[in-house]
């Protein structure tokens, strides 16, 4: 590769958001990009056009990239999604097991076969770059291939996991919990702290299994991922199977309970959905120090091409401080962008004053980079950080003087025009690169 200009600056309008109420907002921005090593790029700097143009004039070794018709937000960071179910994402959906019988697990039982699994994971990594999405927590099928590939293909920081499936599960896609074990312990000698434990859910992971990758994410420091309390159906399945588990008179009342018994809720531990927790639950995954991954498309009305398992009630999570960050949850939730599940929180939460576009913007960058441990490198656009970040078109032909009506002005589009969401991305760059362009 030819080296780069030891300068890029990028000519446009800048959103870095901050926390949950404050986001930097610069109209005719310049955006200083610098060369780090190997053709990577960090921020430098951010200010006025004209001022930076005039401090940046006596470098010779730049180049200037105009986007001033565009806006330059952080890339996203997807934190529960399961790559293994973007070609089910659009299916008819009623309620979750039935769905998963139906459609989830037939298609993911085609990743049994390498070529297969290698061949999709290249066309998601390119859907990933389209939308923006530049890291998260990812979830495989039961097949080495599907993380292996994945791995590969996927640019940015995934952390990656095969899902578990020893018990209450379809023979074609059931594994050993020997073969389980084993998998799990491969992966992580292979890639470490990349690879996540994941468990499926309790009901299609032994609580024996549990207890052993569990140990093993400790003694890596890994993640460990999985789902609770999606939806009624699943909770009553989960406690009836637990009742008469040996070891399990005091803990299979709740769902929470049940995975704090088998070592699964841990700091490092991502749960996803968690909207039918009560306050026990909560206390217990606070005392944990847990984190919470919200998937309000995947949760949202079956009309609105979600499984209507409910509404997750973040005021109780910001109350106990537990994290918590925005997710798609391909394929229960029905498009890849991020920008759609951002619409879908302020949707759902309309009467609440705190759920700001600022918040669902953060939720979806910088709170996920902190929940994954990798925000000292990337999750906003702060100087030193890796210049990972999307370039998008103004959705009118006004300029609003405030993050917040511009975000929403994003945001805010009809249930009919959520598909669209999928083209908004122009450019994508990761480590200062233009990796994605679109033909808009």
């Amino acid at each position: 590769m030819l080296q780069q200009q030891q300068y890029k600056i990028i000519l446009c309008d800048y959103i870095n958001p901050k926390s949950d109420s404050k986001c930097q907002f610069i109209q005719n921005a310049a955006v200083v990009l610098r060369r780090k090593s190997s053709n990577k790029y960090v921020v430098d700097s951010v200010g006025k056009r004209e001022t930076v143009l005039k401090k940046m004039a006596g470098k010779k070794s730049k180049e200037v990239i105009d986007r001033r018709t565009m806006i330059m937000l952080p890339a996203f960071l997807d934190l529960h999604f399961h790559w293994v179910q973007d070609e089910v994402s659009l299916m008819p959906k009623n309620v979750l097991m039935t769905w998963l019988n139906r459609y989830t697990w037939p298609y993911e039982r085609k990743f049994e076969k390498a070529a297969f699994a290698r061949k999709a994971a290249k066309l998601f990594a390119q859907k990933l770059l389209a939308v923006g999405t530049m890291g998260g927590g990812c979830y495989a099928s039961i097949h080495q291939a599907s993380v292996n590939w994945a791995m590969k293909y996927f640019v940015g920081d995934f952390f990656i996991g095969n899902v578990l499936m020893t018990v209450n599960s379809p023979s074609y896609i059931t594994q050993t919990a020997q073969a389980a074990k084993k998998l799990v312990a491969g992966m992580l000698k292979k890639y470490k702290g990349r690879y996540v434990v994941t468990p499926r859910f309790a009901i299609t992971t032994d609580p024996a299994t549990m207890k052993d990758v569990a140990a093993q994410a400790r003694h890596y420091s890994a993640f460990i991922q999985t789902h609770i309390s999606e939806n009624y159906q699943e909770i009553e399945y989960t406690k009836h199977l637990y009742q008469n588990q040996k070891g399990f008179s005091k803990a299979y009342d709740s769902y929470a309970k049940i995975y704090d018994h088998c070592n699964i809720l841990t700091p490092k531990t991502i749960l996803a959905h968690a909207i039918h927790v009560d306050e026990e639950e909560l206390r217990l995954l606070k005392k944990r120090r847990v984190s919470i991954a919200h998937c309000p498309t995947s949760n949202a009305p079956i009309e609105q091409k979600g499984l209507g398992s409910g509404v997750m009630d973040f005021s109780s999570l910001d109350r106990l401080k537990i994290p918590w960050g925005l997710a798609s949850d391909i394929g229960g939730g029905p498009y890849l962008s991020m920008f759609d599940v951002m619409r879908s929180f302020l949707v759902q939460n309309m009467q609440k004053k705190e759920a700001t576009a600022i918040k669902a913007l953060y939720r979806a960058t910088l709170a996920n980079a902190k929940i994954l441990r990798i925000d000292k490198k990337t999750g906003n656009l702060e100087r030193g950080k890796q210049a990972n970040f999307i370039l998008i078109k103004y959705p009118s032909k006004s300029r609003p003087q405030k993050a917040e009506q511009l975000l929403k002005n994003i945001l805010l589009v009809k249930e009919s025009r959520r598909k669209n969401f999928m083209n908004i991305v122009c450019e994508s760059y990761y480590q200062g690169l233009n990796l994605f362009s679109s033909k808009q």
